[in-house]
């Protein structure tokens, strides 16, 4: 009987050490939490752009945030969302806007490019965090198959995109030289296009050392490479790093297109040659989601915060998604432990769906509208609500 006290007394001991631990834990993590939300977000921003792996959801993030605090951005100077690319930024006067006081220093470099430390850095008067994206490979593949039209029959729109690429990685080398892009950095759509963007040059990609040097430099340069697949966990991870709120990480999904052979099986075959081909990619993506776990799991009580940002990011998107005159008021999200209380209207919903060219236009008219007038924002199809607001 003694013996079952001492065990009961023992258990109820560690009991209310672990209570007394987790309590301890969670006070620190909630007075820290508190305490960052006072913290001014960070100011000055490098996202580099990669090619279909749902970049464009992201990028309206940082053109919101950008465009309601005043943020200067650097834009490309014509109607393009390009900054160079598929060539390097070797001459930024000629592709670059600058501001209008005549400066050439941005808190954003968001719009397509091609990453080259020493060519973006004087784009920047402080230190930039670095924060870019990866997509599985074999999605980021099948995608851009339908987007380039990679040996797409002219003839017949309800080919699988599959079938494309089962004659293609029948024999890759041979195919890819017809459609690589001449006199650029960037040469290929479909062999190692995350890595090119990430500024591996293609006469490297079939050099073992050279790869796994470029993805580790990577992963060391970057404070964040989000996952595609790992949205939501990538957009909380953004907004502790960024120190924004809640409502700055609310995303909704951009060009997002369906096409036949877009869910269709893809045989083994042309995965193994698909892994062959584009392994360069892979290897970027299975180290970039290691990392992307562990930051996870070295951030107190995310999963908790996460449950919440999925339900407030569908509430939101539910709400938006009805038409304008239809929203009688607006949505009033409570506050919580996560985010003090902000609302929702017309204005929010608007930038929030806008597509990113049509962002891009109001980015340059707002920055310069010595050079970009409303009728050159509003000669784009933009179905939202069309304002400028200076």
């Amino acid at each position: 009987m003694a013996v079952s006290v001492r065990k009961w007394m023992k258990a109820i001991f560690f009991a209310l050490t672990a209570y007394t631990l987790v309590t301890i834990l969670s006070h620190s993590f909630y007075g820290k939490h508190k305490r960052s939300r006072g913290l001014s977000p960070r100011q000055h921003l490098l996202f580099v752009k990669t090619h279909k792996t749902g970049s464009s959801t992201v990028v309206n993030l940082f053109q919101r945030h950008a465009y309601a605090n005043g943020l200067a951005v650097a834009l490309p100077k014509d109607d393009d969302m390009f900054l160079g690319w598929p060539r390097l930024l070797t001459n930024r006067e000629n592709i670059v806007l600058n501001l209008d006081n005549g400066s050439m220093k941005f808190n954003y470099v968001i719009n397509h490019l091609i990453y080259r430390e020493l060519l973006i850095a004087p784009l920047f008067s402080s230190e930039p965090t670095r924060v870019t994206l990866v997509r599985h490979p074999t999605e980021q593949c099948r995608s851009s198959f339908h987007y380039y039209e990679i040996l797409k029959d002219q003839h017949d729109n309800t080919t699988s995109v599959v079938k494309q690429m089962e004659r293609f990685f029948s024999n890759p080398a041979r195919f890819d030289s017809s459609y690589q892009i001449r006199d650029a950095f960037v040469k290929s759509h479909t062999k190692n296009p995350q890595l090119a963007d990430l500024g591996l040059a293609y006469q490297d990609m079939d050099r073992n050392d050279a790869v796994e040097r470029h993805v580790q430099m990577i992963l060391n340069n970057f404070n964040l490479v989000m996952v595609a697949d790992m949205m939501e966990e990538s957009c909380l991870l953004l907004k502790r790093l960024m120190r924004w709120s809640l409502k700055d990480i609310i995303f909704s999904k951009k060009n997002v297109f369906d096409y036949p052979g877009k869910a269709d099986a893809i045989p083994k075959e042309v995965l193994v040659a698909m892994g062959e081909w584009n392994w360069g990619d892979n290897l970027l993506y299975w180290k970039a989601k290691e990392v992307l776990f562990k930051q996870m799991g070295d951030e107190p009580l995310f999963q908790e915060e996460l449950l919440h940002f999925k339900q407030i990011n569908t509430l939101v998107l539910d709400y938006c998604s009805q038409p304008a005159l239809s929203k009688s008021k607006e949505l009033v999200i409570e506050a919580t432990k996560w985010n003090e209380e902000f609302t929702i209207g017309n204005d929010y919903c608007s930038d929030l769906l806008r597509k990113e060219r049509p962002f891009t236009r109001l980015l340059q008219s707002k920055q310069r509208p010595d050079m970009f007038n409303h009728a050159y924002y509003t000669s784009i199809e933009d179905p939202l609500y069309l304002r400028l607001e200076y």
